[in-house]
């Protein structure tokens, strides 16, 4: 049903271009290199290519409209970041400004068009693992390209970088997306108005990106003086916790692994504030920052993996999500920056940051309740709709007939658990809406719930319980 071919190409193609994006134009240790070859500042150079690349996340879920129109802009944004980037490889001149904002928003229109490859080449249960590896590949990339930059020269990690470019831009165009499957024209009743949980969803990221905007402007300046092992060691605890959860079974409660992260984020600010600036400190404050931002990561890029199905335009989706993260970074190095020009001391930075993690520990349960009921109704509507629709009406018709529903109670059921609203099922039946909220309540009030979320609920713990007897 799914390519593995596909998905893998998916992933690998995403990995090289991202791997690009995080070493360059986006907070980029090739950039500060650069920067530094030609004896200038590109603090604002690079505060304008993160507006730009929000610009660009944003923009592209208002264009493109299906996977083909992913593929072919995914194609041209490679070849304009192919030549963009080298500009770079000539002494700094405005082209440097221009070029910088065309990459970056270019870059934006590529990385949201990958939630089209996501959503198509991915089975839900799979896409927690396929976010995973892309994480972790594009992080092994940057760190590559890091310590090209730092220690050795940064037009050779420019070039290398933009090869990488390359290989992204041949996979796009061997990936075959004829054959995608169309996920929400089969299944219409997957289309939900997502408003609610998405905004929930991208305030959390905002919130606890900022902390990555902080990062970059306060903690790892302060370890300059071990610019090599920040080269390479930055973002190792953060493959190892995505690699760490990546294998954790599907089933497993991850909450307990969010308040790990907000305790893990706070200690490493506290200890940057009391601890010295040696190599031994730097190892530990890194390891529970970009540990807990591992574990953060993770877990709202596999929400976006899941909320994409909701939506015909998943870039939209993708897109939005991921604008959050940019304009949390953004936030954060602007607070980093006003913070470290009026007292350039850690202790602004830590009152900061456990601000940050204190309204993260209060808004987290009002996400929890909005994200687990909206995908529920997402894990039961998957396995629903996998099934023929002989096997549907024989499950609901077994499960129901045990309630004690009215034949007419149980078609309406199986409308409503296939996704129809009230007006919708009145229509099919030829009867009036009152009649419908009417059957409906009398359904709830025997299934012993109180909406529609409990009764997917009914119905999924039952349908397990029926399956193992």
């Amino acid at each position: 049903m799914f390519s593995f071919n596909s998905c893998t190409l998916s992933i690998l193609l995403f990995s090289l271009y991202s791997g690009w994006l995080l070493a360059f134009p986006f907070e980029g240790q090739i950039f500060y290199a650069l920067g530094e070859s030609n004896n200038i500042s590109v603090q604002n150079m690079l505060f304008s290519g993160i507006a730009a690349h929000f610009a660009g996340l944003i923009s592209c879920g208002l264009l493109i409209k299906n996977i083909h129109e992913a593929k072919r802009v995914f194609s041209i944004s490679a070849l304009v970041c192919i030549a963009g980037s080298s500009i770079f490889f000539t002494p700094y001149s405005a082209a440097w400004h221009v070029s910088i904002i065309v990459i970056s928003f270019s870059a934006g229109f590529a990385i949201a068009s990958w939630g089209f490859y996501l959503k198509n080449f991915t089975p839900p249960e799979k896409r927690i693992k396929t976010v995973a590896d892309a994480l972790i590949f594009s992080n092994i990339l940057m760190i590559i390209f890091n310590i090209i930059a730092v220690n050795f020269s940064p037009f050779t990690a420019l070039a290398i970088s933009i090869f990488s470019l390359v290989l992204s831009l041949f996979l796009n165009i061997k990936l075959d997306v004829d054959g995608a499957p169309e996920i929400n024209q089969q299944n219409p009743a997957l289309e939900k108005d997502v408003k609610v949980p998405l905004l929930f969803l991208c305030i959390f990221i905002i919130i606890i990106t900022i902390n990555s905007g902080l990062m970059y402007r306060i903690i790892n300046p302060a370890f300059y003086e071990h610019r090599f092992l920040v080269s390479w060691f930055w973002a190792v605890p953060y493959i190892a916790t995505i690699l760490v959860l990546r294998n954790i079974p599907l089933e497993t409660n991850r909450t307990y692994a969010l308040i790990v992260g907000i305790a893990m984020i706070g200690f490493s600010f506290l200890l940057f504030a009391y601890l010295d600036r040696s190599a031994g400190s730097y190892i530990i404050i890194d390891s529970l920052m970009l540990g807990a931002c591992g574990i953060f990561d993770l877990f709202w890029w596999s929400i976006l993996g899941e909320m994409v199905d909701y939506s015909q335009n998943a870039a939209k989706i993708f897109g939005t999500g991921l604008a959050a993260n940019v304009l949390g970074v953004f936030i954060g190095e602007i607070t980093a920056s006003r913070i470290y020009a009026a007292n350039p001391n850690t202790s602004s930075s830590t009152v900061v940051a456990l601000a940050i993690v204190f309204v993260i520990m209060l808004m987290l349960p009002v996400l929890n309740n909005q994200l687990i009921r909206l995908l529920k109704e997402h894990a039961f509507l998957t396995i629903f709709f996998n099934m023929t629709h002989p096997e549907q009406d024989k499950t609901i018709y077994n499960l129901m007939t045990s309630r004690g529903l009215t034949e007419r109670e149980k078609g309406i059921t199986a409308l409503l658990l296939k996704g129809l609203t009230y007006k919708m099922i009145a229509e099919e039946l030829h009867l009036s809406e009152n009649t419908v909220k009417t059957h409906i309540k009398n359904i709830y009030s025997k299934c012993e719930v109180q909406n529609k979320s409990q009764l997917i609920k009914f119905f999924d713990e039952d349908s397990t319980t029926n399956t193992k007897t």
